[in-house]
């Protein structure tokens, strides 16, 4: 197995030499069309739970192709089963379908015509991917052994969308065994694909906390109970959280993002709030930083005499951290990248990034992968940026690599007995 290790801070992009990538025929017949799926999807982006016109296209594209098709799971989401001609595992393919609420300001042919809505991720770029490779597979029905369920899933970037799918049933019926998920990132460029063993994205906690005080004039702090003050102690109590409390060799993130008190400049205020986000790479570390939150928060009230009020993740459920916990399904995965990319592979990157296919990794035997998309004369428009490309030749790059993975895990081996 042939491995290019590298880093987000190797400068890969940097990197113009011609890379080595080798596409399969089948895929480039579908590459025109794929790439107009993507710049429809792009044209008519849907936040969170709103997919209806991405659904009902995508259940039109999967219902071509001869699949059986449910509509509605996990509010919004997709599903197509491709039956095989013979019996074997049950293998998930997802692709999240969401856009994001902003405004774009690329001067493209194919910009979004939705105000305030931009797929700003690359989920346009997961769904066109996905439906060609559908449809490449669909043809070739008649070698696969078992069932590939093709998941398209609603919300992953605010509400966690998967977690609503699995509380539908959409590993059951059939059970699936083992799922794979991939992601277009703008850290490489095209010609490079990545997946790591393990921790592939942190978790991320939403904590809203509020203080709640007697106020009172400014001149007069003596017969208050100063929520400021007591807020302005909180923060500093809580950023010790990562430097004491956890070793050296892990690691977490702990942001206060937002502090909010008070009216004018001669009032102390009653109540003030908070916002914070953390993230870790396990789920021990994770407890940790949440119970310790709460430790610092309950011991500050009792000290001052205040009220605090501590809620995680108050709007949406909590992201786990996405880990890749088969060994065998991502030595497959690196196997099929190498195919395409053979000088391209990279398995030691992780993001502070969230990602809630890290729910479905909670329930199955799963991987999730990456594919290089940054434009090489575009700088580093990031993800979530009102001015996000991709380099589109790159939806062709990770249609071979699904194409190829499928073809090692779920296509029936030829006998060599005579």
């Amino acid at each position: 197995m042939k491995i290019k290790a590298g880093s987000e801070n190797d400068e890969s992009k940097g990197d113009l030499q011609q890379p080595i990538v080798n596409l399969l025929p089948e895929v480039l017949v579908l590459e025109a069309s794929m790439i107009e799926n993507r710049r429809r999807l792009h044209r008519n982006p849907e936040t969170a739970f709103e997919e209806f016109e991405t659904a009902a296209f995508i259940a039109e594209r999967l219902r071509a192709f001869g699949m059986n098709v449910t509509e509605g799971v996990g509010r919004t989401g997709v599903v197509g089963i491709l039956q095989g001609a013979s019996p074997g595992k049950c293998i998930a393919l997802r692709a999240d379908m969401d856009a994001l609420p902003l405004q774009e300001e690329n001067d493209l042919e194919f910009k979004s015509e939705v105000d305030g809505k931009m797929h700003a991720c690359g989920h346009d770029g997961h769904v066109a991917i996905l439906l060609c490779v559908a449809e490449i597979l669909s043809a070739q029905r008649d070698r696969l052994q078992g069932t590939l369920k093709f998941i398209f899933q609603p919300a992953e970037e605010t509400f966690g969308g998967a977690f609503f799918m699995i509380q539908d049933g959409v590993l059951e019926n059939p059970h699936v065994d083992e799922i794979y998920g991939l992601h277009l990132n703008t850290v490489w460029t095209y010609g490079t694909a990545n997946v790591t063993l393990g921790p592939a994205n942190a978790s991320n906690d939403r904590i809203r906390i509020t203080i709640t005080g007697s106020g009172g004039h400014g001149a007069s702090p003596q017969f208050t109970e100063d929520v400021i003050m007591i807020g302005a102690a909180l923060i500093s109590q809580l950023h010790t959280i990562v430097s004491r409390n956890i070793s050296a060799l892990d690691s977490a993130v702990l942001s206060v993002t937002l502090f909010n008190a008070g009216t004018t400049y001669n009032i102390i205020p009653e109540t003030a709030t908070m916002l914070a986000s953390c993230r870790a790479f396990t789920a021990d570390i994770r407890d940790l930083v949440l119970i310790r939150i709460q430790a610092i928060c309950s011991g500050l009230a009792e000290a001052h005499g205040v009220e605090i009020n501590v809620e995680f993740n108050p709007e949406s459920p909590g992201y786990p951290p996405n880990i890749n916990n088969s060994e065998s399904m991502w030595r497959s995965v690196v196997t099929a990248m190498e195919k395409v990319v053979p000088d391209g592979v990279r398995t030691d990157y992780v993001s502070t990034g969230s990602e809630d296919f890290a729910f479905f990794t909670q329930e199955r035997p799963a991987c999730y992968f990456r594919v290089g998309i940054a434009p090489e004369t575009n700088g580093e428009p990031s993800h979530h940026s009102p001015s996000f490309l991709m380099d589109e030749r790159s939806l062709a790059l990770a249609a071979c690599v699904w194409v190829n993975l499928m073809r090692d895990v779920a296509v029936a081996k030829q006998s060599s007995k005579t």
